[in-house]
């Protein structure tokens, strides 16, 4: 599917960048002309993602009392996994799907 696209992007030297985002390595390196700029992401831990959800919802990262066990059950379903956390704060305050 690269290859197809591939045309469609000016091939210059004016420094043009092309952020891809992919689970799978194998497409990452398909699509990278330097294997050095293919980057691998860890997910977040519990605290980076407690902060990353509770500030999105509160703007800070308390929680209240009675939203906790619910937290952590979204949390855990979300994996560390940054945009899924930010979808779900998201549906949460009815914003619907991004």
């Amino acid at each position: 599917m690269w290859e197809s696209l591939k045309p469609a992007f000016p091939n210059n030297k004016l420094g043009s960048k092309i952020v891809l985002t992919t689970r799978l390595n194998s497409v990452a390196l398909i699509c990278s002309k330097r294997k050095e700029l293919v980057l691998k992401m860890s997910p977040l831990n519990d605290d980076e993602s407690r902060k990353l959800f509770l500030c999105n919802i509160y703007g800070t990262d308390n929680c209240p009392l009675q939203f906790e066990r619910n937290m952590g059950i979204i949390l855990k379903k979300c994996g560390g996994t940054p945009l899924l956390i930010l979808k779900m704060a998201g549906h949460i305050l009815g914003r619907g799907p991004m």
